[in-house]
């Protein structure tokens, strides 16, 4: 079907110290774009994904818990023969166009989504929503997101802020709507517009519980427990 040599591409916004950026491009061939507020970031990141990258060539050895799973990654990894994919971290804000065109694209075949949702205001959810279905390719583009923390109470502070699984599902199926949530008074409305309707956005194609916590979440925290990792696609 003329995708042979097709470069697969993925975007980790807030990327925190790369893990994500490195994983998708050294153990699964990903073409990957970690993107970020800030400089700093994106020398401690570059710093670790050399790491990484000799980790799981077995030139170093693991030293703390994040590399021990990446390690553990590499090794156990069903993927034969995949060539590493090329990582590029850039500067720029997620709803903002520039960064586009520096990394020379505007469609994902994958976007992790690594806490990113919940440590945005609430009010930016919509927002966030809209950007997810403007970033990721059709038909077969996938959103991935670690929801931590999944059982904090909606109306604490943050962040990071509740990762309620109804609040994911009610913006990505109507991006762009600010309506579908009221955080204010702890009522979720559903207000469906005609825009929403012609554009019905993500739906959930899969979710299950992280039998390992990502970022060291328990399920008997009330603040981080519960993680959950979605997949969402057109």
């Amino acid at each position: 079907d003329g995708q042979v040599d097709k470069r697969w591409r993925a975007l980790v916004p807030g990327y925190g110290l790369g893990h994500d950026v490195a994983q998708l491009a050294l153990l699964f061939g990903y073409d990957v774009v970690g993107l970020d507020v800030s400089r700093h970031a994106i020398y401690q990141a570059m710093s670790n994904c050399h790491r990484l990258g000799r980790l799981s060539r077995g030139m170093e050895q693991a030293q703390n818990r994040h590399e021990q799973t990446f390690w553990h990654n590499a090794m156990v990894s069903e993927i034969p023969d995949v060539a590493e994919g090329r990582i590029e971290f850039v500067i720029g804000n997620f709803f903002e166009d520039d960064w586009l065109q520096v990394v020379g694209t505007d469609k994902f075949d994958l976007i992790f989504d690594d806490q990113f949702y919940t440590w945005l205001p609430p009010s930016c959810r919509a927002r966030w929503a809209q950007r997810m279905d403007e970033l990721l390719a059709r038909p077969h583009g996938r959103l991935v997101c670690l929801e931590s923390p999944s059982k904090k109470p909606q109306m604490a502070k943050g962040p990071p802020y509740c990762a309620s699984i109804w609040h994911y599902t009610l913006h990505l199926a109507n991006p762009g709507n600010d309506q579908v949530v009221n955080y204010e008074t702890k009522v979720i409305e559903t207000r469906a517009t005609d825009a929403t309707l012609r554009n019905p956005g993500l739906s959930l194609l899969w979710r299950a519980a992280s039998a390992v916590a990502h970022h060291g979440a328990t399920e008997e925290s009330d603040d981080r427990g519960g993680e959950y990792l979605s997949v969402w696609g057109h």
